[in-house]
């Protein structure tokens, strides 16, 4: 964890390996599958903030930045517009105590340029280890 609000329900995360490095190379290596790599790093923030983290069961005033909590959740590749990421935006990827949005991606039609097709959602997420 990087950041955790002791009066809020909101918390920042890193993307971190099983030995405690950052995953981000791992995740970006998961975008070149699909082909998009446009702005990763205009578009990928780290550390993510969630909020609704205490509704999760996150003991927010017994851990401190550098503590290990495992999250862990279903991703999957959603429509853009039903997660509501078709309008890239610097602060992704965030989320709540439903869904964290990790990445949008896909560009629909020339008419549209600015616009994401696709989004890289976790939902169910829960707190495997705190």
């Amino acid at each position: 964890m990087a950041d955790v609000s002791g009066t809020q329900d909101f918390a920042r995360f890193e993307l971190l390996t099983d030995e405690g490095k950052s995953a981000v190379d791992g995740f970006q290596d998961g975008l070149k599958i699909v082909g998009d790599l446009n702005a990763i790093d205009q578009y990928l923030k780290f550390p993510f903030p969630i909020n609704g983290v205490k509704k999760k069961g996150l003991e927010a005033n017994r851990l401190a930045p550098g503590d290990r909590v495992v999250l862990v959740g279903l991703g999957y590749v959603t429509d853009a517009a039903l997660s509501g990421a078709v309008k890239p935006r610097k602060w992704l990827p965030n989320g709540d105590e439903r869904y964290i949005l990790m990445r949008a991606f896909g560009r629909p039609n020339r008419e549209r340029p600015t616009e994401y097709e696709f989004a890289f959602v976790v939902r169910n997420w829960y707190i495997a280890e705190q």
